[in-house]
């Protein structure tokens, strides 16, 4: 699994609905027609993935390098991570070809190895009512999204732990993430990438922890989609 911890658009001067973790928060104006986007990052960063949250457009240009965006529907599957080519920069210009975008991350991913640990499965909010004389009355206004459980196993890195700490102002806060899955995981799950809050087995929110002698970590987590 690749994972972007540290997202560089959340220390820019890009306008709040690229960075607001809620999907329904857009920029509703097409970019192109404008001109590209200037974000500044406030510093020069490396970045090689790019979060993509909430957009009707099939590409994204990023400082000249096109991002072809999966046409999956329903939208949601399309929300994730994408590979870029590496870079270093401290601004940058974004346009796609769409007519909206929502939450947009850059940065450098980080490989996790996973595998899954629970199959691929769904969740809703919805909760139907059972009257008194046995009559079904539907949910509304709930919501639903994909759900998987994966157990991470990995080499506890520097650089994931400077991430966090980077990142922590987000993380703190229940932002969700943006992963993509690898080739062999994808053979063992359904889709490619997603925009989920992370919890443990327990329910608490996503934590990262490891054996101080060992450095190793071996823990089941959940993906659980956002919006």
């Amino acid at each position: 699994m690749r994972i972007l911890i540290f997202d560089l658009m959340q220390g820019s001067n890009a306008p709040g609905s690229l960075t607001s973790p809620a999907l329904a928060d857009t920029l509703d104006r097409r970019i192109t027609s404008a001109g590209p986007l200037a974000v500044n990052l406030g510093g020069e960063y490396d970045y090689d993935a790019v979060g993509v949250g909430n957009t009707d457009a099939t590409q994204i240009v990023i400082n000249g390098t096109s991002i072809n965006l999966s046409t999956a529907t329903p939208l949601g599957l399309r929300n994730g991570l994408y590979d870029i080519a590496p870079a270093r920069t401290r601004n940058l210009r974004i346009s796609h070809n769409g007519s909206y975008i929502g939450r947009l991350a850059i940065g450098v991913g980080r490989h996790l190895g996973c595998s899954p640990s629970r199959e691929p499965g769904f969740w809703t909010s919805n909760r139907p009512r059972i009257t008194v004389s046995g009559q079904v009355i539907p949910a509304a206004g709930g919501i639903g999204g994909r759900q998987i459980g994966l157990q991470i196993k990995y080499k506890f890195t520097r650089e994931v732990f400077s991430d966090i700490q980077k990142a922590w102002s987000t993380i703190s806060r229940g932002y969700p993430f943006f992963v993509s899955f690898d080739a062999p995981e994808r053979a063992r799950m359904p889709w490619n990438r997603m925009y989920a809050l992370i919890n443990n087995d327990k329910g608490a929110l996503f934590l990262f922890q490891s054996s101080v002698k060992e450095f190793l970590y071996s823990k089941d987590l959940t993906l659980k989609e956002a919006f």
